[in-house]
């Protein structure tokens, strides 16, 4: 079957649709929304945790769709989403773009849902699992269930490897049992399993989270004598350790010994590293030296620069802001919108909007395409600072020049609102913000969660049953009715001495458990 959908980098979607080779009932039965195949319809995007994806370029700007999902609406269970936008079909998953899901939540810090991912993927997709999966599995129910489980897990599988031993490990040194972890650790010696950095990196990290920094440099060299040479993540063990204790005179030994290893090399992230840990401990000047150290190192690297720009924003080092971007701009005469982006914020964070907004008029003249992410990092600055007024003379401006704001920039300028307490004209530009997200054009988007929880805890204690209803069924389009929806909408209706059968009724239709807080609301209509 040809591909018919393709998605750029920024996540603005193509429709390339062959339609001499697909008939409409084809196209119905991939469920593609009617305005791909019949013109004459108005556009009407389809949730993208209703859809059905069938190819991997459109399963990847999925994984990024249920990333976004989980992040900015952590209390809902994912593995719904991706049964339906996968299809109940498992023979249609691939097993690398689950564990890439899973990869990808762990570095979200989501280990609950990486889990449930992780379970059914081995339950139901995979026919010959990994040593990986099962080490990574494993790891996952010791941080979410604890020792125990994972112990028991441990046990109950036939696949023994240097991995599932060391997720074992670390899940021992997780809980900081001291003695498991080093009787674990020896075993793996014994068996030649610790022949890498990471088991010792494992009991390093044990030794600092349990006080014991002071075996740190000793371990460091056992570590040497058995033939294991340190990376840069031991060093960075022992730095965190230190520079957490105060003790800078330590720090500056480890670098020295860092500095005086053989074939060594110290990078520039080691620098700002150390340069952070001297921040915030209040040591500017030591921080400068460092960062100086950093821009030495760098040679080019444009992620080096815009770090380097970050990191001088917490000590308001304007002028060294200001040089390595003069720097950054000798590399290279094309500067990307991240880079902007960094400036921009940067600038906003040392409260010079001035110069915020001369770079964002320079990026509008030299920019190929016009991105709002950029934009959006002035109006964030803009919201989070209170000046709502600004905010929206620079929406106002945009939209008079005949550009089309993404819908997270109309969310930004409700944000601000919010933080000024005009909860009225934060709805407006929410639901403005929701109805731009409906179109085609921003398939995938999801709304804010902070930004929607303040504004439907609002409309529980001052909304009309009307908007309310409303809003809530503009909400769902985008996001599956949860706890808080309905809370909002119990509420309301109690307030106006309304029934509630029917919202009940729907509650039980999506499975929402009747949790303590909701009991109370609809018990509370019995009191009034």
């Amino acid at each position: 079957m040809p591909k018919f959908i393709q998605f750029s980098i920024m996540g603005i979607p193509k429709l390339l649709i062959l339609k001499q080779f697909l008939s409409n009932s084809t196209l119905k039965s991939l469920k593609i929304p009617l305005l791909f195949h019949q013109s004459t319809k108005p556009q009407i995007n389809l949730p993208f945790y209703t859809r059905t994806f069938s190819n991997s370029s459109s399963k990847n700007t999925f994984q990024t769709e249920i990333l976004k999902f989980v992040q900015k609406w952590p209390q809902s269970s994912v593995l719904p989403l991706i049964k339906r936008c996968y299809g109940e079909n498992s023979d249609s998953l691939h097993d690398d773009e689950l564990r890439s899901i899973i990869r990808n939540l762990r570095r979200q810090k989501r280990s609950d849902r990486a889990l449930e991912v992780s379970e059914w993927m081995m339950s139901t997709t995979l026919s010959d699992p990994k040593s990986g999966d099962f080490a990574c599995q494993l790891s996952l129910i010791g941080q979410v269930h604890g020792v125990d489980p994972a112990e028991k897990f441990f046990n109950e599988v036939d696949l023994h490897t240097e991995k599932t031993y060391g997720a074992l490990l670390n899940c021992y040194v997780e809980a900081k049992l001291v003695d498991k972890s080093l009787s674990h650790f020896k075993k793996m010696k014994d068996m030649g399993l610790a022949m890498s950095p990471l088991p010792y990196n494992n009991i390093m990290t044990l030794y600092t989270n349990t006080g014991q920094d002071e075996k740190l440099l000793d371990f460091l060299s056992e570590m040497e004598e058995n033939g294991v040479s340190p990376d840069n993540f031991t060093y960075r063990i022992c730095l965190k350790s230190f520079a957490l204790k105060s003790d800078f005179s330590s720090v500056e030994k480890i670098l020295r010994r860092m500095e005086n290893q053989h074939g060594f090399n110290i990078d520039w992230l080691t620098y700002v590293v150390v340069a952070n840990y001297y921040i915030e401990a209040g040591f500017k000047e030591k921080a400068f030296y460092y960062l100086q150290q950093a821009e030495q190192k760098i040679d080019g690297n444009p992620v080096g620069y815009n770090n380097l720009i970050t990191t001088y924003a917490k000590i308001g080092g304007f002028n060294q802001m200001m040089n390595v971007w003069r720097k950054r701009r000798g590399t290279s005469k094309a500067r990307i919108n991240t880079d902007y982006m960094i400036m921009i914020t940067s600038l906003v964070k040392l409260d010079r909007f001035e110069e915020a907004e001369r770079f964002l008029h320079e990026w509008e003249s030299r920019c190929s395409f016009y991105d709002f992410r950029v934009v959006n990092t002035l109006l964030l600055g803009y919201a989070q600072k209170g000046l709502v007024e600004k905010a929206e003379t620079l929406l106002d401006g945009i939209i008079r020049r005949r550009l089309m704001p993404s819908p997270c920039t109309w969310s930004i300028v409700s944000e601000g609102h919010i933080k000024c307490r005009n909860m009225r004209k934060a709805l407006v530009f929410l639901k403005r913000a929701l109805e731009l997200g409906l179109g085609s054009q921003h398939e995938g988007w999801i709304p804010n969660y902070e930004v929607t929880s303040s504004v439907l805890k609002w409309l529980a204690e001052d909304g009309e049953i009307g908007e309310v209803d409303e809003f809530v069924k503009l909400l769902s389009k985008l996001v599956p009715m949860n706890e808080e929806m309905y809370r909002t909408l119990l509420r309301v209706n109690i307030r106006h001495g309304k029934e509630i059968e029917d919202v009940l009724q729907r509650m039980k239709a999506d499975n929402i458990d009747v949790t303590e807080e909701l009991r109370e609301i609809i018990e509370s209509r019995t009191r009034t």
